[in-house]
């Protein structure tokens, strides 16, 4: 991993306010200027989740200074692209500085044992959706954005959740179950991580139990319903993710996911569904969600490091054959971050 020194720090302060964010979600949760996540990766690059690959290029004549910031799915070896600076609007003509930037970054990904990063970027940033496929990133799907603005409160306070219960790590297996069910096979392939075992393992759209996540069960171990709930500090987001067969109840267990926020402090309220769960739309705008943005999906797999087997060698000693050692072909042990972290 590239670690990062002092005059990268410079780079980063002098260009933060330049730059373009495509992340969404970290925005409403997290909200923080470029430059906070650089001065703990002074420190320790190794331990922390938020990556700052900077870089200075100079190409037929022209100069150009710019970073990408990128951030690790918790324990997944997968990364989400967060910032890129200078922005195509700042900068304009900096195309070709994008495309060395984001094959440069993939690079520092792989090599940190990173398999894929993903991008969610509004529909209407065309160009920035053109330079990305460009630079090796491949869409894959698409999702719509519902905003709930407060006063939101009344909202469920008198409905009891009788279908959410708390998820337990016994779920794990119904909700991927879930996920495999309702997900297009395009997309499946696009966010497929390779296997645990027998178990296909997936970047999708749930994480590691913990507070805040729901389930709906059909019988013991069979999942139709997710939900996952996050407060933020500038909104809160709400993901909610049911099989077919409940689509006649969608709005009935939006107004639950509500009823189990109404403690919560008055924020807009985020949700992002996939385009093939309409139905879920549907239940959320009968609760005042509005359609606010829809966002491409795009992915890029990055090479992986492979030690090979060393070639065979033969040796002659004294007349007799000696067959030199080799080594065994193994996969370099990954060493992306938070491998036994929780969410």
């Amino acid at each position: 991993m590239y670690r990062i020194g002092l005059a990268d720090l410079w780079l980063v302060y002098r260009l933060q306010r330049r730059g373009v964010r495509l992340d969404v979600r970290s925005a409403v949760l997290e909200p923080a200027s470029p430059l906070r996540p650089v001065l703990p990766a002074l420190l320790s690059p190794w331990h922390t989740r938020v990556v700052t690959i900077p870089l200075r290029r100079r190409d037929q004549g022209r100069r150009q200074h710019g970073f990408l910031q990128l951030r690790w799915r918790s324990t997944l070896p997968a990364m989400d692209v967060l910032y890129i600076a200078p922005s195509l609007e700042h900068a304009p003509g900096v195309t070709w500085f994008w495309k060395h930037l984001l094959q440069h970054g993939a690079e520092v990904a792989g090599a940190a044992g990173a398999q894929r990063i993903f991008a969610h970027v509004p529909a209407e940033r065309l160009a920035e959706i053109e330079v990305l496929r460009q630079s090796g990133f491949a869409l894959y799907a698409q999702d719509r954005l519902y905003r709930l603005d407060p006063p939101w409160s009344s909202e469920g306070r008198a409905t009891v959740p009788r279908h959410w219960t708390p998820q337990f790590d016994a779920d794990t297996h119904g909700v991927g179950q879930l996920y495999r069910a309702i997900t297009p096979a395009v997309v499946q392939q696009a966010e497929a991580m390779g296997s645990n075992g027998d178990t296909p393992t997936y970047s999708g759209w749930w994480g590691e139990t913990r507070e805040g996540c729901y389930v709906v069960r059909q019988t013991p171990g069979e999942v139709l319903g997710y939900l996952r709930l996050t407060r933020g500090q500038r909104g809160h987001w709400l993901k909610i993710v049911l099989h077919p067969e409940l689509s006649d109840r969608a709005e009935a267990l939006v107004r639950e996911a509500l009823s189990l926020m109404r403690d919560w402090p008055q924020r807009p309220i985020f949700c992002d569904v996939r385009e093939y769960e309409g139905y879920v739309g549907e239940g959320l705008q009968q609760h005042g969600f509005r359609p606010v943005m829809t966002r491409r999906l795009l992915v890029r797999h990055t090479t992986k490091p492979v030690r090979v087997s060393e070639r065979q060698r033969v040796r002659v000693l004294n007349g007799a054959r000696e067959r030199a050692p080799t080594m065994s072909a193994e996969q370099v042990p990954p060493t992306y971050p938070f491998a036994n972290d929780k969410l």
